[in-house]
Order: C-alpha cells, then sequence, then structure tokens
C-alpha cells in the first residue's frame, strides 16, 4: 500500500487525521445503524477492519525489511 503523508498536518499527525476524518466515520456509523446493524456489531466490525488494516500495514513493513540473517 501506497504511504502519503497529509500536508494538513499541523503536529501530531494521528490526531491530525483522526479529526480530518471523524464526520465520515459517524457518518458511516450512522449509515450502519439506519440499514439495521446494531452498535456493537457496527463497534466490532469497525475494529475487524481497523485491526486488519493495521496489520497489513505490518506485513508490509516486514515483507520490505532485508533478511538481517544475511548481513550477519
Amino acid at each position: 500500500m501506497k504511504t502519503v503523508s497529509c500536508t494538513k498536518a499541523n503536529g501530531d499527525g494521528d490526531i491530525d487525521c483522526e479529526a480530518e476524518i471523524l464526520e465520515e466515520f459517524r457518518a458511516l456509523i450512522e449509515h450502519a445503524l439506519k440499514i439495521g446493524w446494531a452498535e456493537e456489531e457496527i463497534a466490532n466490525a469497525l475494529v475487524g477492519l481497523s485491526s486488519n488494516f493495521a496489520l497489513g500495514l505490518l506485513e508490509d513493513a516486514v515483507i520490505g525489511m532485508p533478511d538481517r540473517s544475511l548481513l550477519h
């Protein structure tokens, strides 16, 4: 996955990003509620999606690392 830094960051990129996507995040939750999902189901789905996204980033980072055993 291509990594691009936000040019709007004013200090703490994670907090800035969270503030930037908060409205869309709330809209996603409202949409899920409107189509009948329970709050707990929505929360579990969001945690699962977020975890899978983060794990994918970690896997990409590990795959891109040189094999340290070859360096010794």
